[in-house]
């Protein structure tokens, strides 16, 4: 599986106040750092802060039958719940289904999953971008490691991230790009890891 190219290979592994590493333009759900431009002084009242999600008003993506499949469908159905579920992951902060599904040694998975415990361990929280799948490919199964890459575009929403005090740190705009999506079966889909859909 390419994992050289999730963390070489990307002209910007974009940050949300500094760790955020995921492939490609997929990391636009939170978008690159962003100053926050200075408030008028004794001017205008300070916006108001915007309150954490509950966990539970966010629904957590649902597996579908396909991914019951261990060839190229089932691979394809499995990229895209993986993307679900990283949207999902910022909205609650809630890694549970995250840490089952992801491979130990996958940098980008683990990346992700540092930067949701730095916010949400700060007393922060991301409001994630909408994302919309526009399509869903998987290349040919690796021939030695029986995995497969699906390459997925995708359309997003603007996002946000929020400190603790609920100000606005970091946005992204609506964006649409592609990424290659890693996956292996083994009883179940695995995410293997996460990389430029233009490589």
């Amino acid at each position: 599986m390419n994992q050289g190219a999730v963390s070489t290979g990307l002209s910007c592994l974009r940050r949300v106040r500094g760790a955020l590493l995921l492939a490609g333009a997929l990391v636009l759900v939170t978008g690159c750092a962003a100053e926050v431009a200075p408030q008028p002084i004794q001017t205008l009242p300070a916006p108001s802060p915007s309150p954490a999600p509950e966990v539970d008003t966010v629904l957590a993506p649902q597996r579908t039958p396909e991914m019951e499949r261990d060839d190229g469908v089932g691979a394809a159905a499995a990229a895209q719940y993986f993307l679900h579920l990283f949207t999902y992951v910022l909205a609650t902060g809630d890694l549970t289904e995250w840490d089952e599904v992801t491979w130990e040694e996958c940098q980008s998975c683990a990346a992700i999953r540092d930067d949701v415990l730095r916010v949400y361990g700060g007393g922060g929280h991301f409001a994630p971008g909408v994302i919309s799948i526009e399509s869903a490919v998987a290349g040919p199964r690796h021939e030695l490691l029986g995995g497969f890459l699906v390459e997925v575009a995708f359309s997003l929403v603007a996002g946000a991230e929020y400190d603790a005090a609920g100000q606005e740190v970091a946005t992204a705009t609506e964006q649409e790009s592609t990424v290659g999506v890693d996956v292996i079966w083994q009883g179940q889909w695995i995410l293997v890891g996460l990389s430029d859909g233009e490589q």
